[in-house]
């Protein structure tokens, strides 16, 4: 396989767009917002809950299931700032 750099570009500037907007709102740094608002669709009451159902339909336009993506361990996982200073026992 050899390097792309436009898809190289589009990867750094997709992943960037979807990271930055989450830090920006109190969340963990290395969390992207659809994984954020996969974890938050699922909520029973409230804006939040409706606001991460409807992102996740507009990134289902474009990606089916993309918020579905999101690996267990990570929705599992606290995703404060603070946790990232955690590390685990040996």
């Amino acid at each position: 396989m050899r390097f792309n750099p436009r898809r190289w570009l589009a990867n750094v500037i997709l992943v960037t767009i979807d990271l930055f907007p989450n830090a920006l709102l109190g969340g963990a740094p290395d969390e992207t917002l659809s994984s954020r608002m996969g974890r938050a669709k699922d909520r029973p009451k409230g804006f939040g809950p409706w606001l991460a159902r409807t992102f996740c339909k507009g990134l289902d336009w474009i990606d089916k299931g993309h918020c579905d993506k999101v690996e267990k361990g990570e929705l599992e996982r606290d995703h404060r700032p603070e946790s990232l200073d955690d590390k685990p026992d040996d």
